[in-house]
């Protein structure tokens, strides 16, 4: 079976308020929280970040490809001797051209039927956090993109198992809660 990765990018945006997905609890099974006492990752700064918002990137698929004409995160297929963190990062790089300043792995899976194949997709899910400033260079899959914050990513995204997963990373973002053993340090 092909070995897929979704990787979603965001960058932080002082005063843009968190939490726009209305997600009950954290939409996560069995993550409730607990903030940097637990040894999360304090990233963009100090806890006074809490409450702010982020915004993902979203980008046009080109006619032609997968998908063609769907806003979409980052996706790809693991290759040969790769692992789905090693693709993650190669995907990212090459539809965007950026550098990640924090890169993890979210605890949740993309999880999706595809009936033309009988096939059950099991997809690990990575998120990268960008700078601020960062805009994208497009490769070929792509028309277009844009920056969406949380609350309007349904406007752009049609699938409600990406959405969900948009919602975990906004949640555990907005709320300092990357955890160390979700990091993966060796990305650039």
């Amino acid at each position: 079976m092909v070995k897929l990765i979704d990787l979603y990018p965001y960058r932080r945006v002082a005063g843009l308020q968190g939490g726009g997905f209305g997600v009950g609890g954290s939409g996560v099974e069995g993550y409730g929280g607990g903030g940097s006492e637990r040894g999360a990752l304090e990233v963009g700064g100090s806890g006074g970040d809490r409450g702010s918002g982020i915004e993902f990137l979203l980008m046009k698929r080109a006619q032609g490809k997968i998908y063609a004409g769907q806003w979409r995160m980052v996706g790809g297929k693991v290759e040969l001797g790769e692992s789905h963190w090693m693709a993650a990062r190669r995907e990212f790089e090459e539809e965007t051209r950026l550098s990640m300043r924090v890169f993890w792995t979210v605890p949740s899976v993309n999880q999706f039927y595809e009936y033309k194949t009988d096939t059950i997709y099991r997809i690990p899910v990575f998120a990268a956090e960008l700078e601020p400033e960062a805009e994208p260079v497009l490769n070929d899959e792509h028309t277009e993109y844009r920056w969406v914050s949380g609350e309007h990513v349904a406007d752009y995204v049609l699938w409600p198992e990406q959405q969900r997963l948009m919602g975990v990373i906004e949640r555990i973002v907005s709320l300092n809660q990357i955890l160390p053993e979700w990091t993966i340090e060796d990305h650039r």
